[in-house]
């Protein structure tokens, strides 16, 4: 609604003078209703997927859940009201994590796998980013140029790129968003790696220490997901999943033969 809408107003107002007005008005009227209604359901939405995936990973990092930080675990009921309405089976969600993290302990297995969650997560973000800033003045191009060449005079040209408005908030407001997610993501990679380099030197072998290490960096990717990180465009995970996690296996195999696993 902000987004399409908003731009295939302005391009049928460019067409159909009797439009354009109207699709100003519901430009307005549609950033509105986004800063007021929508942007705060999906604030509480990602809190909940937030809890449920810190659920998934601490069932498979081995971690004791921390209330403090994440609250209340979801309701049971409500993960398998969700797991029902999933049509699209499990084959894609099996075995994500590389199958060689397997040759590891669980001390060093967890902060590989937490590394290649924050690795995965920047690298879509850095290029979604950058996706979103180029679409959008693409998307401007579309509304301006036939404005222009329709001859149209500068106040039904400003009037045709008033649809453009929400577009370009919308991408760039949503591209720096994607980008500060990803610098926080690499802060925590940067803490995981260190811990990495920690055990592989021998400092992290008591599994008591090395749990807390984990701990508190799943703290920081927790706070990550609740605080900081927008949503990612649906199709985007499918259209790269190939190649990045070809990178993904590469680099987790690097660091097991690092270690000597």
């Amino acid at each position: 609604m902000t987004v399409c809408l908003s731009f295939f107003a302005g391009l049928a107002g460019i067409f159909f003078d009797e439009i354009r007005p109207f699709a100003a008005a519901a430009t307005l009227i549609i950033t509105v209703v986004d800063a007021t209604f929508i942007e705060r359901e999906l604030r509480r939405r990602l809190k909940v997927a937030a809890q449920v995936c810190e659920r998934f990973d601490c069932d498979l990092y081995g971690l004791p859940w921390k209330g403090l930080v994440a609250g209340n675990p979801v309701d049971p009921e409500d993960i398998t009201r969700a797991a029902r309405a999933w049509k699209r089976g499990n084959e894609k969600l099996v075995d994500w994590y590389p199958k060689a993290i397997g040759r590891a302990p669980l001390e060093f297995a967890r902060f590989v796998c937490q590394r290649t969650n924050l690795w995965y997560d920047s690298t879509l973000r850095r290029g979604y980013a950058k996706g979103l800033f180029n679409g959008a003045w693409i998307a401007f191009a579309i509304l301006a140029l036939p404005a222009i060449a329709r001859g149209l005079d500068t106040i039904n040209v400003i009037l045709s790129l008033v649809p453009a408005a929400p577009l370009l908030i919308w991408a760039i407001r949503e591209g720096l968003r994607q980008r500060d997610a990803a610098t926080a993501n690499d802060m925590l990679k940067a803490e995981v790696e260190a811990a990495i380099e920690s055990y592989i030197a021998g400092g992290l072998h008591a599994e008591a220490e090395a749990l807390q290490r984990a701990r508190d960096v799943q703290d920081g990717i927790f706070q990550r997901r609740v605080a900081t990180n927008p949503l990612l465009l649906p199709q985007l995970y499918h259209w790269r999943r190939s190649g990045m996690e070809e990178q993904m296996n590469d680099g987790a195999e690097a660091l097991l033969r690092r270690a000597g696993f």
